[in-house]
């Protein structure tokens, strides 16, 4: 018996037409890559060590193979401005055109406990988060975006919305094109 598969892969693994005609033997139907920008600054900021123009040219692989794609994105990574927001959301609305993606999400950046990230905010706010057992993730996502998104808006708050707006913005599209997706009839 054939098994679906779904797995996980970055766009620097999908280098060529070999690698993803084993997939496509292995019966691989859909592929989860996060993404996380379509915006080459910020794609250094979260060290993706990738570019835009290689996820373009996995996309076009893996669609010339006819692997469906899950796309994911991180909004409001250090440096995050206006202008990176809309270059994600204008790559975004590109694949969608080019490619069978039947899902995509976005979320806001959470520095976790442990990470560089994180250990940035803590020395910023170290009685806040130095040394803590639990995690208010809403207040940590307002400081992060507070003090790594200068761009968005003049205080927390407005910076903290500009990334919501953008976040619900991508999944409201993901949702539309699940949507017609699930409901066509071959």
């Amino acid at each position: 018996m054939d098994l679906p598969l779904f797995v996980y892969v970055s766009t620097k693994e999908v280098k060529n037409r070999e690698i993803v005609r084993l997939l496509k033997e292995i019966n691989v139907q859909f592929v989860f890559i996060g993404f996380e920008s379509g915006n080459n600054g910020m794609l250094k900021a979260l060290n993706k060590k990738t570019s835009v123009e290689q996820h373009y040219r996995a996309i076009e692989l893996l669609t010339n193979e006819g692997i469906g794609i899950f796309a994911s994105f991180v909004l409001g990574a250090p440096g995050e401005t206006l202008s990176s927001l809309e270059d994600t959301y204008q790559f975004l609305q590109r694949i969608v055109e080019l490619a069978n993606v039947p899902y995509l999400s976005a979320s806001a950046f959470i520095p976790f406990p442990g990470s560089k990230n994180y250990k940035d905010l803590a020395r910023l706010f170290p009685k806040k988060y130095d040394k803590k057992d639990y995690l208010d993730i809403e207040e940590t996502m307002l400081d992060w975006a507070g003090h790594f998104c200068p761009d968005l808006g003049p205080d927390k708050y407005s910076r903290f919305h500009k990334l919501i707006e953008y976040e619900i913005k991508i999944n409201e599209t993901g949702e539309i094109k699940s949507y017609f997706l699930t409901n066509l009839h071959y």
